[in-house]
């Protein structure tokens, strides 16, 4: 059973597009190295114009454990602190 991730970005004022550049490069890394990761795309909020939303699906929680674990998601976490307006909205969602 595949578990989603959908995660809401709050940058600052003025660093959404940032924030996206720096997912962009997180998705094609991701793409590339995680055969466990069958779908990552970013979306922009219609409601916040500072958000930036995630959507991801894994087909079980070791992938998600290898992808947090991964050396590209190690290397993005140290980048996003400056960029953040407001804590990370994350939930994990059960495919039926």
């Amino acid at each position: 059973m595949s578990i989603a991730l959908v995660a809401t970005l709050t940058a600052q004022k003025g660093k959404r597009a940032e924030l996206e550049q720096l997912f962009v490069k997180m998705r094609e890394a991701v793409l590339a190295n995680e055969k466990g990761c069958s779908y990552y795309e970013i979306f922009r909020s219609r409601e916040n114009p500072d958000a930036v939303v995630l959507l991801e699906v894994y087909d079980s929680q070791a992938d998600i454990d290898a992808h947090n674990g991964s050396a590209h998601m190690q290397a993005l976490i140290p980048q996003l602190g400056a960029l953040f307006g407001a804590e990370p909205q994350v939930q994990f969602i059960d495919h039926i």
